[in-house]
């Protein structure tokens, strides 16, 4: 048999074998991944973004205006860079592909060679050839699978820090914070306005200072709320000029720090006279947070993220408004995505659409399109214990979504008009209530169109315009922006009392414990009793 090479004789058979299993293994998990990638981050979508089709639409309606054609070359830029990143990785993902195939297909030839040799004589071998022989084989086994190896998780560390940085760089990693020490989304951490484990004062004045640990002005107009995450405070405001977030101690009220966001935002005549409308303006939609990132949405249709340092770490725009009384919705945070529902335009064409963003580099992760026209609801998010849901309201449907992927779950036609209040959810119930429309109570366990089968009851008496319900499941407080107060059993729809309270009412209840707090537009909070019977606590 003729002597091969001292390097080649390393590979003995079993070391082959090895090499073979390895690369193959590592060409198999390549190709996945590259399918995988090429399905999920597809260049040309880069170019079919609503934020970008929308500028081209007002382009081909407005040739010569010159903010429009600057507006579409920043988004051009942003998408061209976003277009050549997708194609790097893909070519880097290719060329491993390319090396891990070589090693596997000259692995297998140098098997075929080994299996086709005659025995070779028996020997008595000494331990020292044993020993040598036995380090030969590790070392020829390590001697490609590791920089392969190697290779292919530079490639993940490399992706990971490009994905992290490639609209901006990330706050440093948020610090978990207690329940009790944050608010991170429009009525509380589950979003549905019922908290556990506060204790809080039931009496304040604002003008005698009473229980009052600070006061400070707020540098701009804006109907949002405050977010908090342990001893931040964060809130919007905007105009027409600019659309701003600002950060404020929690224990001392001082100004930390207020981001201008920029974004290329076409101004048209509409926008304006939203502006002067004065009602809901451009600073209604209360921000989110996860401890890393404040993701805000405003009236001008622009989202945006800023780290806890408030540097911006990207934005978009999605289009011109087209909506009657302004844009107010909020977003919703669960599992680390923004959830918004924009609903927009009419019955006739509705231009309405849900959205899934990633909050470290605005991705839009998924996409769905609702038949709806325009409403200045809320999602909320929930964990049924069978399965999460994304619930909506808007005319004349209340939808229920799967937040992972966008799909629909199931609807009932429950609703009419100009839907403003967010839904509420306890105990397997959805509630929704519009003015001029119902109170309805809608089991969440179907699927399709369940308004013939999951409907539990519903109320056509006083009802709100603005102002949400709230419930444990147990008992469902409904305030009316009118100023009528009703309690219901959440079960079955009795009405347990119907007060007045002499005042307007536009924002939305909390219930903490069993107290009720609820705000007038004048700032007076009333404290009401949460359960059967009716009492005013403060």
């Amino acid at each position: 048999m003729p002597t091969e090479s001292k390097w080649l004789s390393f590979f003995d058979l079993k070391t082959t074998k090895q090499i073979v299993v390895f690369s193959g293994t590592v060409s198999a998990i390549l190709t996945a991944g590259l399918i995988w990638y090429g399905l999920q981050y597809r260049p040309i979508e880069h170019f079919d973004a609503p934020e970008f089709l929308a500028i081209k639409e007002e382009i081909k309606q407005n040739p010569t205006n010159e903010n429009l054609i600057s507006a579409f070359r920043q988004e051009d830029l942003m998408r061209r860079e976003g277009y050549f990143e997708s194609r790097r990785k893909l070519e880097i993902g290719g060329l491993l592909l390319f090396a891990s195939l070589a090693v596997f297909v000259l692995s297998l030839r140098r098997l075929a060679v080994l299996l086709e040799r005659l025995p070779e004589p028996l020997e008595i071998m000494l331990p020292e050839k044993s020993g040598k022989k036995n380090r030969q084989s590790i070392l020829a086994t390590l001697l490609i699978p590791v920089p392969v190896t190697c290779a292919v998780l530079i490639s993940f560390v490399l992706y990971a820090q490009n994905v992290s940085s490639q609209e901006g760089q990330k706050a440093a990693q948020s610090v978990e914070v207690p329940e009790t020490q944050r608010w991170n989304q429009l009525r509380g951490n589950n979003g549905l306005g019922i908290v556990a484990g506060l204790e809080v004062p039931v009496s304040w004045n604002g003008e005698t200072e009473e229980n009052i640990a600070w006061k400070t002005p707020i540098p701009m107009k804006g109907n949002s709320s405050p977010v908090i995450w342990g001893d931040r405070i964060f809130l919007t405001g905007a105009d027409l000029d600019q659309r701003k977030i600002f950060c404020f101690d929690l224990g001392t009220g001082s100004l930390l720090w207020e981001t201008a966001i920029q974004t290329p935002v076409v101004v048209d005549e509409d926008m304006k006279r939203t502006e002067s409308m004065g009602d809901t303006g451009f600073g209604s939609p209360t921000a989110v947070t996860n401890g890393e990132q404040v993701v805000a949405f405003f009236g001008t249709n622009e989202i945006a993220a800023v780290d806890f340092t408030g540097k911006q770490i990207w934005s978009k725009w999605l289009g011109k408004p087209d909506s009657m009384y302004g844009v107010a919705t909020s977003p919703c945070l669960f599992e680390n995505k923004a959830i918004l529902q924009l609903d927009q335009g009419s019955e006739e064409g509705p231009k309405s659409a849900l959205y899934a963003f990633n909050p470290a580099d605005g991705r839009i992760i998924w996409k769905t399109d609702r038949d709806v026209p325009a409403s200045w609801s809320s999602p909320i998010a929930v964990d049924t214990g069978e399965r999460k849901q994304i619930l909506t309201a808007a005319n004349p449907w209340v939808i229920s979504y799967n937040p992972d992927n966008g799909v629909e779950l199931w609807r009932a036609k429950v609703l009419e008009g100009d839907v403003a209040p967010i839904p509420a959810y306890g105990d397997g119930l959805v509630f929704t209530a519009v003015d001029y429309s119902q109170l309805s109570a809608v089991e969440v366990t179907g699927s399709g169109d369940v308004t013939e089968t999951h409907v539990r009851w519903t109320f056509d008496e006083e009802l709100p315009d603005i102002p949400s319900p709230v419930t444990d499941g147990k008992y469902l407080f409904l305030p009316t922006s009118y100023g009528y107060m009703l309690m219901f059993d959440a079960k079955t729809g009795e009405n347990f009392w119907t007060e007045e309270i002499r005042g307007d009412f536009w924002s939305s209840p909390i219930v903490i414990g069993d107290k009720i707090f609820l705000t007038d537009t004048e700032g007076k909070t009333y404290i009401l009793k949460f359960g059967p019977e009716y009492e005013i606590l403060g």
